[in-house]
């Protein structure tokens, strides 16, 4: 049975083309996702993702030549999961598209028409730059940019001091505009006064008007049938919340033009069928740069900006900011044709061969990790080609299951199901399952939905998020799921899992959350399910923050990768919750244990991620943070803080304690010695090769962070150059 035991970090790749084709929320890296069900299944083996997302997991499961199913509660990730996969010609989709592009621009240009602030001549505005403007009755206006997050009724006026809400008054005004001229390229400045007045006439519009009658979801309160707000609006969506407030009424009645071409398009043949769903998959992903949720960007890390740039929809909830980029619609949708036309080539390679996963490794088979074949370097051996398998989406159960007689059975099947219920799937005839939760309350997966599925569902949104809001896996107060109601949940979707995996079989869960009774509820709903735990993986962020390597205190980064085991027979192996009366000494023999290991200083948030896995390895559940770490660590003379390093032994205790070689010069050992084999960093699939080697020496509560490891291979790197040099 093909099952490797895998219990190390691997090093992230970052997101291809075809997992930027639209936007989805927690996607994790796919070549993480692609290692683990390499590991824990075979050729022609069956994959299950119950909670699929996008279609990460359903994904790698065929280009690793395995079946797959992908459910997920939210039409929209079924959409985009069965986008991600699907066969398209490339070059067919972009010549369609361009088409509807040809056939919608004329009618909305004129919209997006200017004239030029260097030259007075005919331009086209790209994007314009809108800021609040806060009024008071006196007729001072107070700088919302200097007053972050303060609206009409939480600001105090500087000329007259009140802070009466009836006495403001808040617009939203042009500030910036940004042009392509023919004459002078691009060019930035002063809106014309007739822009502001555009946007009032545009709302009155009849234009307008035939957009909310098309699209009435658009005018749909955010709202609960209990009355209550959606839990993810910010600012003035929580005192107006319907979808139409988050966009100008230029670029919605913009949008709307591209949306009523592409519905007008039939759809009574597969092919028109698969030419249209690729249309609307386009027209979805460009949404979220069609609204006013692009927030300005002004500095990178600490380097303010000389020239202001476009953000993008980053956050997890709906909002109007202070000051945001209205895109023009006609660029937006170019642009995602583009990443669209640039994923389905990528993803081409791939059906047609080009491209495949190879196992590789340094020197020992066992630190292998999964490399693109066109990524492979020299230098690196090759253990195995992996041969991808072209998707054939399933109609059905039966069309995967081959229940219907006579059929070839398909490959992938990809449904809008709840995790609670996978009554369509056999007992006991899932290989493998990778999954990724949710966590707790961090994401509203069904609420922020409604923002794409508005225009799937014009008519009948409210229905469809009901269905969702009905089976989510979440906390949330509109929905009357606290705590308890999570884990319920949680537990009977993991049961369903446990019924339908092969007994001896595992099940993979990664989970991201900072509040540890959630973590622990993870733990506990696996094991209740009948589950065995096997292990956790600690996987380092790609990109940590430098504040929070530098605090006393602070949350968990990374991700946990949890692996389970479904028994022959009877229950597995469990973990037990931390006794309020042993929490003390349970949490410093743990603390004491990370510190002896590591042998140096660990940070806080560092210190809280792996402590997870320390009190796991005691056969503990997280302990409730209710009980403040760093309050622990700062009661205890035992341990002291050192700045810009993190929490050890206090000098006293150190010098009595036998500790391990510390763990930077250990990494260091390591990285010299790979050195020579990998080159220069700067090539793709260096530090890839450096970061898989040593996590496979050193995880678990040793598990480096991806800055260290560069920064070690940085040092390496230039003695072993120096070493070169002649005397």
């Amino acid at each position: 049975m093909h099952q490797d035991r895998l219990a190390r970090p691997l090093f992230p790749h970052n997101h291809t083309p075809e997992y930027l084709m639209h936007k989805y929320w927690s996607r994790k890296p796919h070549n993480i996702v692609a290692a683990y069900i390499a590991a824990y299944s075979g050729p022609g083996e069956i994959v299950l993702d119950p909670f699929g997302g996008s279609g990460v997991t359903v994904n790698e499961a065929l280009r690793l030549g395995r079946r797959a199913i992908s459910f997920d509660a939210s039409p929209l990730a079924t959409f985009i999961a069965r986008n991600t996969i699907a066969r398209v010609d490339p070059e067919r989709f972009k010549a369609i598209a361009t088409a509807i592009d040809s056939q919608v621009t004329p009618s909305i240009e004129s919209m997006y028409a200017t004239t030029c602030p260097s030259c007075n001549k005919s331009a086209m505005i790209t994007h314009v730059l809108w800021r609040d403007v806060i009024e008071c009755r006196c007729g001072n206006q107070p700088d919302p940019t200097a007053n972050k997050g303060k609206h009409a009724g939480k600001m105090a006026c500087s000329a007259c001091g009140t802070r009466e809400p009836s006495a403001f008054r808040k617009t939203s005004q042009p500030w910036r505009v940004h042009v392509s001229c023919k004459a002078c390229g691009a060019v930035t400045g002063t809106p014309p006064a007739a822009e502001a007045s555009l946007q009032d006439q545009l709302a009155a519009s009849p234009a307008y008007r035939r957009v909310l009658d098309d699209v009435p979801s658009l005018d749909m309160p955010l709202t609960y049938p209990n009355g209550r707000n959606f839990v993810q609006l910010r600012h003035d969506m929580r005192q107006d919340p319907r979808l139409c407030n988050l966009f100008t009424p230029r670029n919605l009645i913009a949008v709307h033009a591209f949306w009523k071409t592409i519905e007008a398009i039939p759809a009574s043949t597969s092919e028109q069928k698969a030419a249209k769903d690729m249309l609307s998959f386009a027209f979805s992903s460009m949404l979220p740069q069609a609204s006013k949720m692009v927030w300005v960007i002004k500095q990178r890390g600490k380097q303010a900006l000389s020239k202001y740039e476009v953000g993008s929809w980053t956050h997890h909830f709906f909002w109007n900011p202070t000051e945001c980029f209205e895109v023009n619609v006609i660029n937006g949708y170019r642009e995602r044709v583009a990443k669209i036309f640039n994923g389905s080539r990528a993803k081409a390679r791939w059906h047609d061969g080009g491209e495949r996963w190879c196992k590789a490794c340094l020197d020992d088979p066992e630190a292998w990790w999964l490399a693109r074949k066109s990524a492979v370097t020299p230098g690196w051996r090759i253990l195995e080609e992996i041969e991808p398998a072209s998707p054939e989406i399933a109609e059905n159960e039966a069309d995967f299951f081959g229940s219907t007689a006579g059929t070839k059975k398909k490959n992938a099947l990809v449904e809008t199901r709840h995790a609670q219920n996978l009554e369509m799937v056999p007992d006991a005839s899932i290989d493998y399952i990778f999954t990724d939760p949710p966590y707790g309350d961090s994401i509203q997966y069904a609420e922020l939905a409604a923002f794409f599925l508005s225009w799937r569902h014009p008519r009948d949104l409210g229905a469809v998020l009901g269905d969702a809001f009905d089976s989510e896996i979440t906390m949330n107060a509109g929905q009357g799921k606290d705590l308890e109601k999570y884990k319920k949940l949680l537990q009977l979707a993991f049961k369903e899992c446990f019924r339908v995996l092969k007994p001896g079989r595992h099940v993979t869960v990664t989970f991201h959350d900072t509040d540890a009774s959630v973590r622990g509820l993870l733990y506990e709903a696996m094991i209740g399910a009948g589950f065995a735990f096997q292990h956790a993986v600690y996987q380092p962020p790609p990109r940590p923050s430098e504040k929070s390597l530098l605090h006393e205190k602070g949350s968990p980064t990374g991700d946990y990768v949890i692996t389970f085991k479904k028994p022959h027979a009877g229950n597995g192996k469990g973990l037990r919750r931390i006794d309020d009366i042993d929490v003390n000494e349970i949490l410093k023999q743990a603390i004491d244990g990370i510190f002896t290991l590591r042998g140096e200083p660990v940070p806080f948030n560092l210190m809280l991620s792996l402590l997870d896995l320390q009190l796991a390895g005691m056969g503990y559940l997280p302990p409730d943070m209710g009980h403040p770490l760093d309050r622990f660590l700062h009661g205890d003379p035992a341990y002291a803080w050192t700045a810009k390093q993190g929490w050890y032994f206090s000098g006293k205790e150190a010098a009595g304690r036998k500790t391990r070689q510390p763990l930077h010069e250990r990494i260091d050992e390591l990285v010299a010695r790979m050195v020579p084999r990998v080159g220069d960093l700067r090539k793709e699939g260096g530090l890839e090769a450096i970061a898989n080697t040593v996590f496979a020496a050193l995880n678990g509560v040793l598990t480096p962070g991806l800055k260290e490891l560069k920064q070690s291979a940085t040092r390496a790197i230039m003695t072993h150059a120096r070493g070169f040099r002649t005397p």
